[in-house]
């Protein structure tokens, strides 16, 4: 799950037979002043970690503003991406890999091991 506090498990998109765009939507349960979110690949998969991801952002799940815009964004297994962006109050989160990784078998694949939205207003890991 790609919201479990947990590097170890992970979320991955359905293989694709050509690159599409594939999300992943937080709920945070209430608003939250957010300004970066934390993006940790798989540490058994890193390699299909996106290259391109959006971070959009949502009051109500329903209008969606794109907040952060990362090109080229692989990780090192283990190493997460942090896209920063203009404080913001959200309900929601969408991480959206724009760029799927394309596995040995020719197929695409967005994998997240965890994604963490970080507040404007507490120290890193407190939302």
């Amino acid at each position: 799950a790609a919201a479990d506090g947990s590097r170890d498990s992970m979320w991955a998109s359905a293989a694709r037979a050509v690159d599409q765009p594939e999300w992943v939507r937080l709920d945070l349960g209430a608003r939250k002043r957010i300004d970066r979110v934390r993006v940790a690949p798989s540490s058994t998969q890193a390699a299909l970690f996106p290259a391109a991801l959006e971070i959009r952002v949502s009051p109500d799940g329903l209008a969606w503003t794109t907040v952060a815009t990362l090109d080229g964004a692989g990780a090192a297994a283990g190493a997460p991406v942090e896209p920063r962006f203009a404080a913001t109050f959200a309900r929601f989160v969408e991480v959206r890999a724009t760029r799927l990784a394309r596995a040995d078998n020719g197929l695409y694949y967005a994998v997240f091991a965890e994604i963490e939205p970080l507040s404007a207003d507490e120290p890193r890991g407190t939302v």
